[in-house]
């Protein structure tokens, strides 16, 4: 969450903060999982952005972004059989890529 604050905070509006914050949190293997979990993703995105630009709008108060986060997370487990954040858990070992 610190990078994908850090990558929205000079965006200067909803939807760039919206594509800057995906960015961020995407990953390699593109599939219709993927697309669907960013998609619902970009709710915490916009609740971020307005947190961190309220003279732009109506901001956004730290529990609507808590809000956002547990819905995030109360979909993601009713639809995977583990919760999101486990996945960043996982160390994944750096292979020297080797041409024969």
């Amino acid at each position: 969450m610190r990078t994908i604050s850090e990558a929205i905070a000079a965006t200067e509006s909803e939807e760039i903060a919206v594509a800057a914050g995906l960015a961020v949190a995407r990953w390699s293997n593109d599939s219709e999982a993927r697309t669907e979990v960013l998609a619902h993703f970009s709710s915490v995105i916009r609740e971020l952005f307005a947190s961190l630009t309220p003279d732009r709008g109506e901001g956004s108060s730290p529990a609507d972004m808590a809000r956002a986060l547990d819905e995030f997370e109360m979909w993601y487990r009713s639809t995977h059989s583990d919760a999101f954040w486990i996945h960043f858990e996982h160390y994944i070992p750096e292979t020297p890529r080797v041409d024969f």
